[in-house]
């Protein structure tokens, strides 16, 4: 084997990174980032040495890369990710090409604060929007299930019609009731018609099924041009479209009718539902 044949086999065998060769060397350099897991950082920014090691050369262009500021630590307590593609973005900002950079390692970093320093109060960096911080909302919203399509009365509510939104509160109204918790749902159907873009009360569940038996229940008789209210017994339970047999408070006689509501039933006194 001729010594340039052996030197460049124990180059390659012993190189502790990429190799770059000298038409690599005339395009101005090359860095190799290895991005951490975790990064717990003191000062105010977040630059590219706190979240990766950083090798490569020259030491000119590797300590640009370095230092190229990421965003804003999040505040004490508070913690963000960094994604491989913010990172690319802010390198690329820059002034660094794509081919001068290499990135391996842990696809997010996540970021922490270990200290209470803050930015320069008349920095550039401390005017710009900070990175959002886990469980962070605008000051003055509240966080709450909003409906994203119609739900009718009696539907049972299932996860894919809401979503949580940081909403403003009506002038003149609390936030006490508003459900903001998925979980709270779950097994609950609407009370009431709800609209897209309606904001979910508790007081718009209620818990199957609609009517259980041996509870009063309002009754809603109707016939031609007429409508009449009462109370009865319900004898059976039933959900929304059932049909459970009802007892009269007064002459304990029983009938059928059917579930339209929350305690609610209606007997057909012209179809013949009566018995």
């Amino acid at each position: 084997m001729s010594t340039l044949s052996l030197a460049a086999a124990l180059v390659l065998a012993f190189a502790p990174g990429p190799i770059l060769w000298a038409g690599e060397q005339r395009s101005g350099g090359h860095v190799r980032l290895e991005l951490r897991e975790q990064a717990n950082i003191a000062g105010p920014f977040i630059r590219v040495s706190d979240l990766a090691s950083v090798r490569g050369w020259p030491e000119e262009l590797r300590l640009r890369a370095a230092n190229v500021r990421v965003g804003l630590t999040p505040v004490h307590g508070k913690t963000c990710t960094i994604s491989r593609a913010r990172l690319a973005a802010c390198l690329q900002n820059a002034g660094l090409k794509p081919r001068q950079v290499m990135v391996s390692g842990a696809g997010t970093t996540l970021v922490s604060n270990s200290g209470t320093s803050k930015a320069p109060a008349n920095s550039a960096a401390s005017q710009r929007e900070p990175l959002k911080t886990r469980d962070s909302k605008p000051k003055g919203l509240i966080r709450t299930l909003v409906c994203i399509r119609p739900v009718a009365r009696g539907q049972q509510l299932d996860a894919s019609s809401f979503e949580l939104r940081d909403v403003k509160p009506a002038r003149g109204t609390s936030a006490h009731g508003l459900i903001r918790n998925l979980s709270r749902i779950k097994g609950m159907r609407a009370m009431r018609d709800l609209a897209n873009g309606y904001r979910l009360h508790q007081r718009d569940l209620v818990r199957r099924p609609m009517v259980k038996r041996n509870e009063i229940v309002t009754v809603e008789a109707t016939g031609p041009g007429i409508i009449i209210n009462l109370t009865a017994l319900a004898r059976e339970s039933g959900d929304i479209g059932e049909s459970i047999k009802v007892e009269n408070l007064d002459s304990r006689e029983q009938f059928d009718a059917m579930v339209i509501g929350h305690r609610r039933v209606r007997v057909d006194l012209a179809g013949g539902d009566r018995r």
